[in-house]
């Protein structure tokens, strides 16, 4: 029996359980997934994962709670960790991060369309590695799953190719040109005209030899230090611009403190003596709202944020009313990762005693969106560093970027 791990955001359980009802009429299946789980329970964590390891086809339900949904993020990224092939489904146009683009992809605004291209796919008895799906129209969903045909011509395009003949052509003959005669000599003693003359030119042609040499090393020399420090400026550039992580991991103790030591983020007990991340911070009114832009990382921040210290089940919630009303304008809020979040932690403290540029508005303890190896989310606590052991609410400050 085929076991398949469905994953979906609590908001979608009513399509999940019609798909799981059809997939499970179909075909003999066994469907894991978190609609019977106990989230309150840490053992939760662990099977998850086993569970995920395990299982044959890793289905991904896709939509705008999906997207924002950390319990989902927890699981399609431990997919990812164990090298599974990702079925994704979407039931809306919600953007996928990147790391998913390269999957399976199945358009499922209509159920009976999609369904029949998962079902296709599922009951594909071998399946021949081949592109990912393109979201598909609804008049295209039959064509929804496409394999490689072992017979096509495609298949075998190994060995060299020559055009318009079965062989490649013979070189044509070159007659080398005959060399110069030497001179007979003349009486003893003296030389001829033709041996003074070679004489005269051998330093000659010693200098030229090294005048060209020089004319090529030095310019080389000077384009290499030139390629050198172009490069060594696009690194420094996208470093501060782009060079933090944002999709979510699951990422240890030991990953966070290396991460702080490569970053030099201050952290206290880890990285005590750190200059910190050299922030660029503008403020800008939007729409009535205050928000932070960084100019050396390019995220923007919520000046504020959550009015309370909430679980890390509402944090979707949150997010979602955000984007859902457009704060500041934008409808592309998130939970910033842990590198991200830690961009703020400065190595001095403001009036409060945080760590966190006077710029911002309180909040001594945020949200990140990952989590632990036993699926606890970490937090940065301005006060001192990233834990995961403060308790089970914190505030949130979406980014954007």
């Amino acid at each position: 029996m085929a076991h398949f791990f469905l994953c979906h955001a609590n908001e979608d359980t009513a399509i999940v359980n019609k798909l799981i009802e059809r997939i499970q009429t179909d075909t003999m299946t066994n469907i894991w997934s978190t609609l019977s789980e106990n989230l309150e329970d840490d053992a939760h964590y662990e099977n998850t994962v086993e569970r995920i390891e395990s299982a044959d086809k890793f289905i991904l339900i896709w939509s705008e709670s999906a997207a924002v949904s950390p319990e989902v993020m927890f699981e399609w990224t431990n997919a990812l960790n164990s090298h599974q092939n990702l079925v994704i489904c979407c039931l809306d146009s919600t953007k996928l991060p990147e790391a998913l683009t390269i999957h399976k992809i199945i358009d499922f605004q209509q159920f009976e369309l999609g369904y029949q291209a998962l079902s296709q796919l599922l009951s594909a008895r071998s399946a021949v590695k081949s592109s990912p799906i393109r979201p598909t129209k609804p008049a295209e969903a039959d064509s929804a799953v496409k394999t490689a045909s072992p017979e096509s011509p495609e298949a075998d395009l190994d060995g060299p190719i020559y055009v318009g003949t079965s062989t490649a052509p013979e070189k044509a003959k070159v007659t080398p040109p005959p060399e110069p005669t030497k001179p007979a000599p003349t009486a003893a003693g003296t030389a001829s005209s033709w041996e003074r003359d070679l004489r005269q030119r051998e330093p000659l042609k010693k200098v030229a030899v090294a005048g060209y040499r020089m004319e090529v090393i030095i310019p080389g020399i000077i384009l290499f230090i030139l390629i050198s420090l172009v490069l060594i400026l696009i690194f420094k550039r996208s470093k501060s611009k782009t060079g933090f992580r944002t999709t979510p991991l699951v990422i240890t103790e030991v990953d966070v403190q290396n991460m702080i030591k490569n970053y030099d983020f201050y952290a206290l007990d880890w990285n005590d003596n750190a200059a910190g991340y050299e922030n660029e911070f503008v403020i800008k009114d939007a729409r009535g709202e205050k928000i932070i832009v960084d100019k050396k990382s390019g995220l923007t921040w919520q000046q504020a944020g959550s009015p309370q210290g909430i679980a890390a089940s509402q944090t979707t919630q949150y997010i979602q009313k955000l984007n859902r009303e457009q704060f500041a304008g934008y409808d592309d809020w998130r939970i910033p990762t842990l590198e991200e979040a830690m961009t703020l932690m400065e190595p001095y403290t403001n009036l409060q005693e945080l760590h966190l540029d006077p710029i911002f508005k309180g909040l001594w303890c945020i949200w990140t969106a990952d989590v632990n190896q036993q699926g606890h989310r970490w937090m940065v606590n301005f006060y001192t560093r990233p834990q995961t052991d403060l308790g089970d609410k914190a505030y949130v400050r979406a980014c954007r970027k």
